[in-house]
């Protein structure tokens, strides 16, 4: 008899091992999802730093930490460029939705 959380590993385990690398049809693939998760991760971190630092009185700790924040900044930059070239090298899966929200997406 399996536990619920063996099965949830044995699934999981599965879904990685047949999951592609780039898009499909179906669904976006690892290298998509990857960018995807780095850019939200940066996002969330260059929002923290700001409320963080923006806190801070002048000196060396605030300087370090201006640092810190333009550095994810070019990150994300980066991380967008490769987005925007993945998403020209690649296919995108075809929408599941219909009607106003395909519209709205087809719009960008």
């Amino acid at each position: 008899k399996s536990s619920t959380g063996a099965n949830f590993f044995l699934t999981y385990s599965k879904d990685i091992s047949t999951m592609n690398i780039v898009n499909n049809n179906q669904q976006f693939g690892l290298v998509s999802k990857l960018i995807h998760w780095l850019m939200a991760a940066l996002f969330i971190a260059i929002i923290a730093i700001a409320l963080y630092m923006d806190e801070l009185p002048r000196g060396a700790e605030k300087f370090e930490w201006v640092s810190l924040h333009k550095a994810f900044g070019v990150c994300a930059l980066a991380a967008i460029l490769l987005r925007i070239a993945w998403h020209r090298v690649t296919k995108v899966p075809t929408p599941l939705a219909d009607g106003w929200q395909l519209k709205l997406v087809r719009s960008w």
